[in-house]
């Protein structure tokens, strides 16, 4: 990854308060919490972006994106995609101020909704700034506001250790930005469950790490529910499915094994292998099984053969088959599943 020149010097002077300080010079430690600390920035941007995007704020999208790639050094965003939202940003403007016009009659509060969005994407386009500001200072829409502004700040007073808190604060920020989005109060509230974000996935994390997962997973869904599409919830919720997946299926391994049915114990292990090639326990599995089959492959073969003396086709080359489960170069298995296939080919022809 190749990161900002300009950045990555702001950054060194930041941690060394020495603008002779070069990337050669900087300690490793160092060094690796710099660059931690750009790759949260991109990160988060790259979050931004997504979630302004799927909410109609087009402009302020482009904006996150085009950070994404000015730390990164690099278009990873590619500039074709930013330059089709700014377009769609645009468009957005005109769209909604379309609506704002004809609502701002008779349907204050939605005209308001739709003359945010207009200020939020291009706040140049005609007179769209005038209209909202005359809106919000409406007799019918000022006191609104001001009740909906009393909620948020009353939502931040609460113990925001508390998920309870932060889900009231989110959703009163999300109420009050439908229709004022640059609201201080607004910005307030994003800082603050910034802030927690991180306090909620270091809870989070230590609830994997310990190998609580059901608690885990209630706390990543949460931070799911106030941070949309957030990266680490994401990467973390799957990698508890992962896990889930690989228990269920080496449970069916292991009463596979204790059965008897080495074949199906070997495909239970194997698929907890494309899971997590890894995974001490499937190899375990997986070795042993196989151990056990392989030494069935003789009364396999014979079993194969009576039942292709016997005409038996069907269930003939299912057991050759099981055999190159195993082996899959036996060559008595590939010889008696040619000489099946003809066979019935043969038979087929005939009808």
């Amino acid at each position: 990854m190749r990161f900002n020149l300009l950045y990555i010097s702001m950054v060194l002077v930041l941690f060394t308060g020495c603008v002779a300080t070069t990337p050669d010079t900087i300690k490793v430690d160092d060094k690796r919490l710099i660059y931690q600390s750009v790759q949260e920035e991109i990160d988060d941007y790259k979050l931004q972006g997504d979630v302004l995007y799927s909410t109609g704020y087009y402009a302020d999208a482009a904006k996150a994106y085009e950070m994404v790639n000015y730390y990164e050094g690099h278009a990873l965003i590619p500039l074709e995609k930013i330059r089709s939202i700014h377009a769609q940003a645009i468009q957005a403007a005109k769209t909604h101020y379309d609506r704002g016009v004809k609502y701002t009659k008779d349907k204050k509060k939605l005209a308001l909704i739709e003359f945010n969005k207009v200020v939020c994407n291009d706040p140049t386009y005609k007179d769209s700034v005038v209209r909202y500001k005359t809106l919000k200072q409406d007799p019918a829409i000022e006191p609104f506001l001001a009740k909906l502004e009393e909620s948020l700040n009353k939502a931040l007073e609460g113990d925001l250790s508390k998920k309870e808190t932060l889900t009231r604060v989110h959703t009163a920020m999300n109420e009050l930005r439908l229709y004022d989005e640059t609201n201080l109060v607004v910005a307030k509230a994003k800082e603050v469950l910034k802030k927690q974000r991180t306090v909620l996935i270091d809870e989070a994390v230590g609830q994997y790490n310990k190998g609580s997962f059901e608690n885990a997973t209630s706390s990543f869904k949460f931070i799911q529910s106030v941070y949309p599409k957030d990266p680490i919830a994401q990467k973390y919720l799957s990698l508890i499915y992962a896990k889930k997946e690989i228990h269920s299926v080496l449970q069916k391994a292991k009463d596979a094994l204790k059965k008897g049915d080495y074949s199906s114990a070997i495909t239970f292990s194997e698929k907890a292998l494309e899971i997590d090639p890894h995974n001490a326990e499937a190899l375990a599995l997986s070795d042993t099984a196989k151990k056990e089959y392989e030494k069935q492959i003789p009364e396999l073969i014979t079993k194969g053969k009576e039942l292709y003396n016997q005409q038996d086709f069907t269930n003939a080359k299912k057991v050759f088959q099981s055999v190159l489960l195993w082996n899959a170069d036996d060559n008595t298995s590939l010889t008696y599943i040619k000489k099946i296939d003809e066979q019935l080919k043969t038979i087929e022809s005939l009808k």
